[in-house]
């Protein structure tokens, strides 16, 4: 919708999101009334508290989940970054002749015995 002038953009936003509260609203006041009506009323508390419980996952997901989204990417990318470090202090390796496993140009015992 990035290409959408606003005057178009913004009463579709409205329309949509005034659905979906609108929907949400139908769905609630139907569970209270089919609890009212199976339990004598009697339910309608559970079902209130159920409907804040979840109110309270989704507020407290739509924070947390981006924040260890971002700290997921952080982690990642510090990994990504001593992980090519650590590549580009090796020694260069050569391919065998015989295809076999390939060697380090230093010799054995490490660079530090040169």
């Amino acid at each position: 919708m990035v290409d959408i002038p606003p005057q178009i953009r913004w009463p579709v936003a409205i329309v949509a999101g005034g659905g979906i509260a609108g929907l949400t609203k139908v769905m609630s006041a139907l569970v209270r009334v089919k609890s009212g009506l199976l339990t004598g009323g009697l339910g309608n508390p559970i079902v209130s508290t159920g409907e804040t419980a979840g109110a309270l996952v989704v507020a407290i997901a739509a924070i947390v989940i981006p924040v260890l989204s971002l700290l997921g990417l952080g982690v990642l990318l510090f990994w990504l970054g001593r992980r090519t470090r650590r590549r580009a202090g090796r020694a260069p390796y050569i391919r065998s002749s015989d295809g076999g496993a390939s060697q380090p140009l230093h010799g054995p015992g490490g660079p530090e015995r040169l």
